[in-house]
């Protein structure tokens, strides 16, 4: 069973809860893509508890142990899996889902027996799986909606849902610095909670970072470790020898969309 999230945490998702919701409860799978940080899980697990089945079951891929075949299966189930192809596998884990949800997570860190398997249990069990809009994940992406499930595409906040998120999690926060929170954050509900308690534990905001530096271009990635070095907009290629402390660095057009890739 899956533990119930803050509800402050769906602020500005009222349409894409109910979309989802309303998959699950006519036995639709549905698919949530998305950045790191925007709110997929939560939405899928608050998605879930709004069709109100009997119970909710949920595993994910990770990055590190994407070799490994079914795993989002034994974390969900905590029972070792049968042999046998992928239908052995989802007829197993359908039956004992006892009519509950299943939410894969992290589609994009699973091998393909692990996705003909999802694609075989939604036949049988009512099912929403999230994936990052990354080369991997649009591939899965693209066999899902060829089985005919639905997709969602969950954009950041707006500001205003943004800035309420804020101060949801931070009531000190006078509006101004609200609506700053939000257009810093991007409208991404995980860095905008980061940065509302910015002189408190940033440790999921460190997080929610590492996962989006991860997911960029090598340049975009080789241009925020120059600017963090040298703390100011500078060329990506600067003549050898040049001072760190010159005045005369400008941004280029490359960095600045690196920049931009990195933050938005």
């Amino acid at each position: 069973m899956t533990d119930q999230p803050p509800e402050d945490q769906l602020i500005g998702r009222a349409r894409e809860l109910e979309r989802v919701a309303d998959a699950l409860a006519a036995g639709r799978p549905v698919l949530i893509v998305g950045e790191p940080g925007v709110g997929k899980t939560a939405l899928a697990r608050a998605g879930a508890r709004a069709a109100d089945p009997p119970r909710i079951w949920e595993g994910g891929g990770i990055a590190t142990l994407d070799w490994m075949s079914y795993l989002p299966f034994r974390r969900a189930l905590g029972l070792p899996l049968p042999d046998g192809d992928a239908s052995v596998i989802a007829d197993f884990v359908a039956d004992h889902a006892d009519g509950g949800v299943f939410i894969v997570d992290d589609l994009q860190w699973v091998d393909r027996d692990t996705v003909t398997a999802t694609l075989l249990l939604a036949d049988r069990v009512p099912v929403v799986a999230i994936t990052r809009p990354l080369p991997r994940g649009d591939d899965i992406r693209t066999l899902l909606v060829e089985a005919g499930w639905g997709v969602l595409e969950l954009a950041p906040l707006d500001e205003q849902d943004a800035a309420q998120l804020a101060t949801a999690h931070n009531p000190r926060l006078a509006r101004a610095d609200a609506r700053s929170v939000a257009r810093r954050a991007g409208g991404n509900p995980l860095l905008v909670q980061g940065l509302a308690h910015a002189r408190g534990d940033t440790t999921e905001l460190a997080l929610a970072l590492r996962a989006r530096l991860a997911d960029l271009p090598a340049e975009a990635r080789a241009a925020l470790h120059r600017i963090a070095i040298l703390e100011r907009p500078a060329p990506l290629d600067l003549p050898p020898g040049t001072s760190t402390t010159s005045s005369t660095w400008a941004s280029s057009p490359r960095l600045t969309k690196a920049c931009r890739s990195a933050t938005h």
